[in-house]
């Protein structure tokens, strides 16, 4: 932990000589110090902006001023007084800063050992700022940090507190993410508890290969229910990422498993392509099914990441089997089982890939349980846009335009004999998008008064739905308009929306691996 020396708040403005003495701490000024310390002076007063101010103790032991530790220790300053913001005291601070010898003077001058800090709901005791810093970015552990632990845990913390009061995380977590097998064997000898989830932290920070090899050799920790391997395939793109890919595989007896399949499409959905080449090498079955019930090559489909058209083209040039099916309904992110590659295309934003796909030959009649086509799942899936897109030629309209281009049926009904025109006033939240997406259809010949199992036309949904008839939609457009989405299209012009390469939405892990505690670096 690297900390400014603070801004004054405006009550130290207005006092000069405390502000002088605060400075002349955080100088290590101990003549200064001296010189200004009088009955005026309150040594536990709090400088710099709320809620980020600190104590003259705070800022000596920060800068590592010993001298001044001691001067004020000895003359009543208080080390139990926090930072407001994170509950910082003294005795943390100096852990965080890894110096031994200011975390012994104060513990020897009573600092609480057992006073827990909250910084961005990372808590627990001052042994996990030891380590805290270590693991960022790499692995830093020296002689120190074994010193200032061995000091914390022979004076009483217990090893094994857990990090927050949920009960989550502890010490060892901290060694295993600083990659030092040295550090985990050493609380592991004072009794540190072990479990396998231990791996996945070893897979996700640093890509700790040495603790990663270690805790499996030499712990005896097993890769149950392929979670690290998930949490690998779905974090980790940098090297030595498929080292430690290498290394849980050679575990297993049976590459060929859903819980290994899970992982490939996990690497599939985050377009990791080098565990997809390393897992593929490795022999697994390419069209194995997940735990989502997907194939590695659906889950590509689907992936709105950089790199995604790339992850495909992979999978497709290892033999993938384009007629691969979705086994199971996942409504609330838009997948319904018996999906297909064209029903899955990241929310229908990247034309490359329905191009890619069309000319692959993918089916562009196939139908899900829903009796979706994908034509009638892109109108569906207008529901996902969530915000208006520019135009007039978006890449959806030019996925749209490549549907229709393919001689899909542009008449055909679901279950509920709803065409895809009988979708789009469900999806009113942006109009013009749906406006958009109606008059191409119209245009190639979809008919407005086919009904559904209800007896209902498009329009009498339009009305119902969005207050206005298809007809007054279609009026409230420009010619202009109409011309530049279809022309625009036709002649092959870039998206004015940023595509497939470039478009980074937030993605949340699958639900059959855990999160991490903070975000893997």
């Amino acid at each position: 932990m690297i900390m400014e020396v603070p801004k004054h708040s405006d009550c130290c403005e207005g006092n000069s000589k405390a502000r002088a003495f605060f400075d002349a701490a955080v100088n290590g000024d101990l003549e200064t110090l001296k010189t200004l310390l009088d009955p005026t002076i309150d040594l536990d007063a709090r400088h710099g902006n709320f809620p980020n101010d600190k104590t003259a103790l705070h800022a000596a032991t920060e800068h590592g001023h010993i001298e001044t530790m001691r001067f004020l220790l000895a003359h009543g300053a208080d080390p139990e007084v926090d930072i407001p913001l994170d509950g910082l005291t003294p005795l943390h601070v100096a852990a965080w800063m890894a110096n031994y010898e200011a975390v012994r003077l104060l513990l020897d001058s009573g600092a609480d050992i057992s006073r827990t800090f909250n910084i961005e709901g990372d808590e627990g005791p001052a042994t996990f700022l030891v380590l805290r810093n270590a693991h960022l970015p790499r692995s830093n552990i020296e002689q120190k940090h074994f010193d200032i632990v061995n000091l914390l845990l022979d004076r009483g913390i217990d090893i094994n507190t857990p990090k927050s009061h949920y009960g989550d995380g502890n010490l060892i977590q901290y060694a295993v993410r600083a990659d030092s097998p040295d550090m985990v064997k050493m609380l592991i000898d004072r009794g540190a508890e072990t479990n396998n989830e231990l791996l996945r932290d070893a897979v996700s920070w640093n890509r700790s290969v040495r603790t990663l090899q270690y805790l499996l050799d030499e712990v005896g920790l097993e890769d149950e229910g392929h979670e690290a391997l998930q949490h690998l395939a779905f974090f980790s793109k940098e090297e030595p990422c498929e080292d430690m890919a290498r290394i849980l595989l050679s575990r297993e007896t049976d590459l060929n498993v859903q819980g290994i399949y899970t992982a490939l499409c996990d690497a599939a959905l985050q377009a990791n392509l080098r565990i997809i080449e390393c897992f593929l090498e490795q022999g697994i079955n390419i069209n194995g099914v997940g735990a989502s019930g997907e194939t590695a090559l659906l889950m590509a489909c689907s992936s709105t990441r950089p790199g995604a058209l790339s992850a495909v083209k992979l999978l497709l040039d290892r033999g993938a089997d384009m007629r691969c099916r979705a086994i199971d309904s996942q409504p609330s992110v838009g997948k319904i089982a018996g999906d297909s590659v064209l029903h899955q295309i990241g929310a229908f934003r990247f034309p490359e890939l329905m191009r890619l796909l069309l000319d692959a030959g993918a089916d562009i009649e196939a139908r899900n349980v829903w009796g979706e086509t994908p034509l009638i799942t892109f109108s569906r899936h207008l529901e996902f846009v969530s915000s208006p897109e520019p135009g007039p030629v978006t890449p959806r309209m030019e996925v749209l335009q490549l549907l229709l281009d393919s001689g899909c049926d542009v008449n055909a009904s679901d279950r509920k004999g709803m065409t895809a025109l009988h979708h789009l006033p469900h999806r009113r939240s942006h109009m013009a998008t749906v406006r958009a997406a109606a008059s191409l259809m119209i245009e190639r010949g979809i008919d407005r008064t086919a009904l559904d199992h209800d007896g209902r036309e498009a329009s009498e949904l339009f009305r119902e739905l969005c207050g206005m008839t298809l007809e007054d939609l279609l009026q409230d457009k420009t010619e202009a308009w109409t011309r530049e989405i279809t022309q625009g299209v036709d002649a092959g012009r870039s998206p004015a929306q940023p595509g497939l390469h470039t478009e980074t939405p937030r993605q949340h892990p699958p639900t059959h691996i855990g999160m991490a505690e903070e975000t893997p670096v």
